[in-house]
């Protein structure tokens, strides 16, 4: 693990910088607000080794979760979660 310290505020220039960064063969990106189980990261690799090109985790699995989850949001969620299946044109696991 690799820290990166951005001087340009907010969320989408940090997320850059770390990819800019990133040399490694998976790029896993987590909030650390402590929303998703800290394990998780685990089973996106597993997945990625078994020939995943994508994995999106969510707060909404067993470990995981947040006091601010909104209808809206959970609607967003579900469809960041079936957009690529969409676009893809295939199930995702």
């Amino acid at each position: 693990m690799k820290v990166i310290h951005e001087l340009t505020p907010g969320k989408g220039a940090a997320l850059k910088a770390g990819l800019y960064a990133a040399t490694s063969d998976y790029l896993i990106i987590m909030d650390a607000d402590g929303s998703m189980d800290g394990n998780a990261p685990r089973g996106v690799s597993r997945r990625m080794d078994k020939g995943a090109q994508f994995v999106k985790g969510t707060r909404f699995a067993l470990g995981g979760g947040s006091a601010d989850i909104t209808r809206v949001r959970a609607l967003g969620d579900a469809g960041i979660r079936t957009s690529p299946a969409t676009f893809l044109r295939r199930s995702l696991q």
